[in-house]
């Protein structure tokens, strides 16, 4: 049996909720699987499991510092309702 021997301090890092957005915003681009990404950047899939459920709970809960805006909207010959000026936008919440 063989023992490993640790050398110097272990390093615990800490990721901004910026960074850990732009690091789940890479699975899926070009293909890339969530273990694609978690190589990429050092981390197990976990990882990123953990933080996609963690910003998830926080955007479900009730928070003050989200508001909506009203729309107003038209409806189209078909019936269907469609915002005036709709625009498809990302957004990326910012969590204080």
């Amino acid at each position: 049996m063989t023992q490993e021997i640790l050398i110097g301090v272990e390093r615990r890092r800490r990721w901004s909720d910026e960074r850990k957005l732009a690091i789940l915003a890479e699975v899926g681009v070009d293909g890339a699987s969530v273990s694609d990404v978690a190589r990429r950047h050092d981390l197990t899939r976990q990882h990123l499991y953990q933080w996609r459920t963690s910003f998830r709970q926080r955007l479900s809960s009730p928070d003050q510092s989200v508001a909506f805006v009203p729309v107003a909207s038209v409806t189209t010959p078909g019936g269907f309702e469609k915002p005036s000026g709709f625009r498809s936008l990302s957004v990326i919440p910012s969590f204080v």
